[in-house]
């Protein structure tokens, strides 16, 4: 868990300075290494294992903002859920990362019991022309 800082701290102006943003956003190995070891120096955490990890941090880009690595979650898997769609039919397995307990198994009797009455229909639409990011103002 990152720490906070005492109130003394916090009204340092030193202790109020903004994430580094970096060159081209910071997603460039080097500059999560960076970055990561900036926040390791502000909060006083030890965050080597987020900074070994198997996603490459340029594929980082788009999902997170501020990179400092990544962590390892509980994934399990719920099912069977039967989908009759027109782009996805059949029998499916979702995986889901939480560490929520008894999660997964609530989701999975759920599919279950959609599964035994014949399955969902689901219907998508598309609302992308409509669709606007905060960033892209």
């Amino acid at each position: 868990m990152l720490s906070v800082r005492t109130t003394e701290e916090l009204i340092d102006a030193k202790a109020l300075e903004l994430v580094p943003r970096m060159k081209e956003q910071g997603y460039a190995g080097q500059y999560v290494e960076q970055r990561r070891e900036w926040i390791e120096q502000k909060t006083g955490c030890d965050l080597k294992h987020v900074g070994a990890h198997s996603i490459a941090s340029e594929e980082m880009r788009g999902n997170i903002e501020n990179p400092i690595g990544a962590v390892q979650m509980p994934l399990g898997v719920a099912g069977p859920l039967r989908g009759n769609g027109v782009h996805a039919e059949g029998v499916f397995y979702v995986p889901m990362a939480t560490t929520e307990g008894a999660l997964v198994r609530s989701y999975e009797r759920g599919m279950a019991a959609l599964t035994r009455a014949g399955g969902v229909t689901v219907t998508a639409n598309s609302f992308a022309s409509n669709a606007t990011r905060s960033d892209e103002r």
